[in-house]
């Protein structure tokens, strides 16, 4: 039994080091968030966000070329230079949720129009000095309510409560092995249980991150 709650402890306590880094930590979560441009379908909605917004600040120039712009943002997302600015703007969105009150979430990528006026100089150079003006562009805004105080309290809980389990875990796998008749079986048992932990952490990430 106490190697069963070992076992336990063990795993509750490397699943919460694992949701405090890839939520609590800025570039964990910057990286994952950067990480989704890979997908097509992804850039696709991320490029007509932001042609809609470039369009919007300009629309009595822009609006016919609108179809023009928003191919060029396709590739202008997967690029380099948007992933550098997406990143930098992601750390900022995370900081504001983990160290900010507020329920709104606005994700905001500064210099996205100087980027695809780059993209649209040797195509329309007329289009590109208008994008270039643009300034920041926003590609979120969600109400959150009070999930946004909950990525706070996670951040700030988990990697505690992680470390105190660990340690009830080595607790308990002590206890075993001192008390146990047969601490040979004892120690083949806390291996076992600790393979199957080890396969229910895979497991779990695997249907998490389809789930994401």
């Amino acid at each position: 039994m106490l190697a069963a709650l070992a076992a336990v402890a063990l795993l509750l306590s490397v699943a919460l080091g694992y949701v405090q880094r890839a939520v609590g930590d800025d570039e964990q979560f910057a990286n994952r968030a950067t990480a989704t441009l890979r997908d097509d379908a992804v850039r696709a909605i991320v490029a007509e966000q932001l042609t809609d917004q470039l369009v919007l600040r300009q629309q009595a120039d822009l609006i016919a070329a609108r179809p023009l712009i928003e191919s060029v943002m396709g590739g202008v997302v997967g690029s380099r230079a948007f992933t550098s600015l997406f990143r930098a703007a992601v750390r900022d969105l995370h900081r504001s949720l983990v160290e900010g009150d507020a329920g709104t979430v606005t994700l905001t990528v500064a210099d996205v129009g100087t980027v695809a006026a780059a993209a649209l100089e040797r195509l329309r150079p007329d289009l590109a000095r208008l994008l270039e003006a643009t300034g920041r562009v926003e590609v979120v805004n969600r109400d959150l309510g009070t999930a946004a105080a909950a990525l706070g309290d996670i951040s700030d809980d988990a990697w505690a409560l992680a470390l105190a389990l660990l340690v009830a875990a080595l607790i308990l796998a002590t206890a075993a092995l001192l008390l146990a008749p047969d601490r040979r079986r004892t120690v083949v048992v806390l291996g076992i249980a600790t393979a199957v932990v080890g396969v229910l952490l895979v497991v779990a990430l695997s249907i998490g991150r389809s789930i994401a």
